[in-house]
């Protein structure tokens, strides 16, 4: 396992600059970690307190200090740096010395006031980048002669280059290499994307506008958290007061990554790869995709960060956001004006019958299950994405049962019914649920990223892992039958009690 990078302190004068007051700095130091928090900032004093609204927050809020920062200039022995949204997570006073730790949104490299927060171009990589692009422009030749060495041929990787809201998205070859001497010399494959905007743009919304979906693309890719390896941005109307006829170079921003829960060398389970899209037709399509659904999108997301989750939590969350995907593809449609009318002459009836006020709540509920009755159930809804996925999951599997079998796990599980304890000896229908609502949620991602259903299924059952994850559904299907089996209700036969015996007359029997 390759070491992880040591953690870097650097000595720092920390200046906060409020308009009509006088910039206060205080000392401290910045932190640098190649894992979360990226940065991280600590004061060893408060900033004086000049603000009106500090000395209100402080009276009648009970706040003695803000909260977030906007903008801090840091000075360091490496550079300038400014600091952008940052927050206190911890505060600690001693006698005469405190301790502020605060961690920015992002930092740049660089003195930047709040009106040069524009961009008009970046250019990121992202962790795993290489595995999901599959870029492979280097070759190696030996002479006729082995022992006579190698000869080494860099090959030039075409641009892949796409519109989307009048901005350019490339995807480019970013290959280097260096030379150290001694007879070293280093060859990097790397891909990155390069974003050109035609007029500025503000820095705080290029993150969620633009970078978090370029992430959410590769992320799903990889099946993995993916957070940024490097990011320079540049705007085109920036100038170097010392040399302003020159232009002004690239600015490293640093992002607040999230914490990395796998060996950067390991391998992943790849989704999807980048020669499986059209670029130029289908970037457009993943961008609106994260948009439409991004909500479920983060839960997504949340839950391959997990990768040690356990079966039952992995199970209700797969539940939880495919139910949600379906509702955000197919929205429920409104109650028409005749339920609307049935609902309100439930409620006039209970209004009216002041005898018994009790049945107002029955009423309500009445009311309420009349305008959603049109509402799709889980079973309804998963039948729903396996259709609109070429129904994968039921040919995959044989088997069309799941999509009553798996509704029926979860809803004894969230709902704590009975039908659990089923579950304290036997695991195995949550963990064959969990695989089959990945499967469905992956292959109706793929269908919403603007694939045929056709090259959806093709992608999924050409994945390495695929066969060996039907084997474990299908090899267990039956384990359905059997929870179905453990939990049907007891029919008694006329005469008998619970326990099939016959009651006699004899009241101490």
């Amino acid at each position: 396992m390759p070491k992880k990078m040591p953690n870097r302190v650097i000595p720092a004068e920390w200046t906060l600059v409020r308009e009509g007051w006088e910039d206060a700095t205080v000392p401290g130091t910045l932190e640098i970690s190649p894992d979360h928090p990226t940065h991280t900032i600590r004061l060893h004093k408060e900033f004086p307190d000049v603000s009106e609204a500090d000395v209100f927050a402080a009276i009648f809020l009970g706040k003695s200090k803000r909260e977030t920062y906007p903008i801090l200039y840091g000075e360091t022995l490496e550079g300038l740096f400014t600091a952008i949204d940052s927050t206190i997570v911890h505060r600690q006073h001693g006698s005469g010395i405190s301790d502020v730790k605060l961690i920015p949104s992002f930092v740049l490299h660089g003195h930047f006031s709040e009106e040069e927060l524009f961009i008009t171009e970046a250019t990121v990589r992202f962790w795993d980048m290489d595995h999901w692009a599959t870029f492979e422009s280097f070759s190696i030749e030996p002479l006729e002669n082995a022992s006579e060495g190698v000869t080494i041929t860099q090959h030039r990787i075409p641009e892949s280059t796409a519109e989307y809201k009048g901005a350019t998205v490339t995807l480019e070859d970013s290959a280097r290499q260096t030379f150290s001497g001694l007879g070293r010399i280093t060859l990097l494959q790397r891909a990155q994307f390069k974003l050109k905007f035609p007029n500025s743009i503000p820095l705080r919304a290029f993150i969620g506008e633009w970078l978090k979906p370029l992430q959410f693309w590769v992320s799903t890719g990889t099946r993995r958290t993916t957070g940024v390896e490097y990011l320079y941005i540049h705007n085109r109307e920036w100038k170097d007061p010392a040399i302003p006829e020159e232009p002004f170079p690239p600015t490293q921003m640093i992002p607040r990554n999230p914490k990395r829960n796998y060996d950067a060398e390991d391998h992943p389970s790849m989704l999807h790869h980048l020669r499986d899209f059209d670029y130029q037709k289908q970037l457009p399509v993943v961008f609106d995709t994260y948009f439409a659904h991004g909500f479920v999108i983060d839960q997504f997301l949340d839950f391959i960060h997990q990768p040690s989750i356990r079966p039952l939590t992995a199970f209700t969350s797969l539940a939880s956001f495919t139910e949600a995907f379906d509702r955000s593809l197919n929205p429920d449609p409104e109650p028409s004006p005749e339920v609307k009318d049935h609902a309100a002459a439930i409620m006039e009836l209970a209004t009216e019958n002041l005898d018994h006020p009790e049945l107002g709540q029955y009423a309500r509920d009445l009311s309420r299950a009349v305008l959603q009755a049109h509402w799709a159930t889980l079973a309804s809804r998963l039948s729903r994405l396996d259709k609109q996925s070429g129904s994968f999951v039921s040919t995959t599997l044989g088997d069309k049962s799941w999509k009553t079998r798996v509704p029926d796990v979860r809803n004894a599980v969230i709902h704590g019914l009975p039908s659990a304890d089923f579950f304290k000896k036997n695991m195995i229908p949550i963990q064959v649920g969990r695989d089959i609502l990945r499967m469905l949620f992956e292959v109706r991602l793929l269908v919403a990223l603007g694939f045929t259903t056709h090259k959806a299924g093709k992608i999924m059952s050409e994945n390495p892992r695929f066969f060996r994850q039907k084997h474990l559904i299908t090899d267990y299907l039956d384990v359905f039958e059997a929870f179905a089996e453990a939990n049907k209700p007891v029919v008694l036969e006329q005469g008998e009690d619970a326990a099939g015996q016959t009651p006699t007359n004899n009241a101490k029997a």
